[in-house]
């Protein structure tokens, strides 16, 4: 994306004759043909004596070429506009992303336990509303069942009870109120506490804290911020373009070995570091970090990545209508090469020049709107993805505490890539 440096304005009369940031470099093999075509006009009509047609002929074309032009960049600039809209989405979703794990899992910004840090600011309450239904229970019980502390017989009625409680038969389908405590009491004690923090015994996998599941997660978010970038680039894998291995090694910095093999291996590679990261979200249930809210809250974010994916797709897969295209290009054509041999009788060899004058606007215009059409690629016109990138990154970092990559600004070419 070509942007004004902060010292140049746009009313400057450096921009009349700068070539940073123009479409000049791009056109000018159609300039060039344009100014031949008009040498060759004026010529003819010079040495042959020779006239052509009125060139109010061409006046009905040139209108016609200037609306399908208009309508043209306002297709190109709404796909343009969509796309940038989806990526600053995805800069929402990363910075947003990474203050839900904070209030999910308190305490990860700094390092504590949040198990502690949640304990704490819960006692006193828990601790409160315990006492007070434990008095109401025993004078419920006072009162009701022991009017007379020397009378034995509500005692033993109480006794009898809870005997046949213990004794009775299993109800199909209903667990006993005795396994189901002690199976919560052999749960919370497979959680043994070591060093301050919660680690749980797992056969597959070494435990893991909640700072180190909120660094995985996040670090896959960026992972999937450069594996989007690489593939929305029109770019085959198995081509080995410099675009695609640039990001080929970005991507490979916020992946473990074992990760790295599983998602290149994939045919989406976004989806599947999306996929990794649901499985850490599951497993943050399992071990008890985050309860089913947590997940719920979690999944829908992950929901929301693949929605941003799903849409930068449909703008990479579905272009514009080929004949559309084909229909403003040609007629462009047809306007250059013959409206020189009717403005050669009244403009004589200024031809050559206001032909190029025609051309650069025409196919200039036309330049834009191609540029804009596809916004994923790397022309000057199109997103800045590395920069949208690199926010998230640093995003990312500032909120991990983490020193962060510096930011990317304009070329000397006024480019923002």
């Amino acid at each position: 994306m070509i942007l004004l440096p902060p010292n140049v304005r746009s009313r400057d009369i450096v921009l009349l004759f700068t070539l940073k940031g123009t479409i000049l470099t791009a056109i000018l093999p159609h300039i060039i043909m344009a100014t031949i075509v008009g040498v060759i006009a004026a010529s003819v009509e010079e040495f042959a004596d020779y006239e052509f047609y009125a060139y109010t002929s061409f006046t009905a074309l040139g209108v016609a070429i200037s609306l399908f032009l208009g309508f043209r960049n306002n297709a190109s600039y709404a796909r343009w506009w969509e796309g940038r809209e989806w990526w600053g989405r995805q800069v929402i979703l990363a910075r947003h992303l990474g203050r839900l794990l904070g209030i999910l899992m308190p305490g990860t910004i700094t390092g504590k336990n949040h198990w502690n840090q949640l304990s704490v600011g819960l006692q006193s309450p828990i601790n409160g509303a315990t006492n007070r239904i434990n008095r109401s229970q025993t004078q419920v019980t006072t009162i009701k069942c022991c009017d007379n502390p020397h009378d034995e017989a509500p005692q033993a009625e109480i006794k009898a009870r809870s005997n046949e409680e213990e004794t009775a038969e299993p109800v199909e389908g209903v667990e006993p109120i005795r396994a189901v405590q002690s199976r919560s009491r052999s749960h919370k004690a497979s959680r043994p506490a070591v060093d301050g923090d919660l680690v749980f015994a797992a056969a597959t996998a070494p435990p893991r804290t909640a700072l180190e599941y909120r660094r995985v997660i996040l670090r896959l978010v960026k992972a999937n911020s450069m594996a989007l970038r690489a593939h929305l680039h029109d770019c085959d894998p198995k081509d080995r373009c410099h675009a695609w291995e640039h990001h080929l090694e970005e991507r490979a910095k916020y992946l473990e070995p074992d990760e790295h093999e599983r998602v290149y291996a994939s045919r989406n590679i976004p989806d599947a570091v999306l996929r990794i990261m649901s499985e850490h979200v599951a497993s943050m249930y399992d071990e008890g970090l985050v309860d089913i809210h947590g997940v719920l809250a979690l999944s829908e974010e992950l929901r929301k990545f693949t929605e941003v994916q799903a849409n930068l797709e449909k703008l990479l897969l579905t272009p514009l209508p080929l004949p559309y295209t084909l229909l403003v290009s040609r007629s462009i054509w047809l306007y250059v090469i013959f409206s020189p041999f009717a403005l050669a009788s009244a403009l004589g060899w200024y031809t050559p020049l206001f032909n190029a004058v025609i051309a650069y606007v025409f196919f200039g215009l036309e330049e834009v709107a191609r540029q804009m059409e596809a916004p994923f690629r790397t022309q000057a016109q199109c997103l800045p993805i590395n920069w949208l990138c690199r926010n998230i990154e640093i995003s990312i970092n500032e909120a991990l505490n983490e020193d962060s990559p510096p930011p990317i600004h304009i070329n000397e070419q006024w480019v923002l890539s």
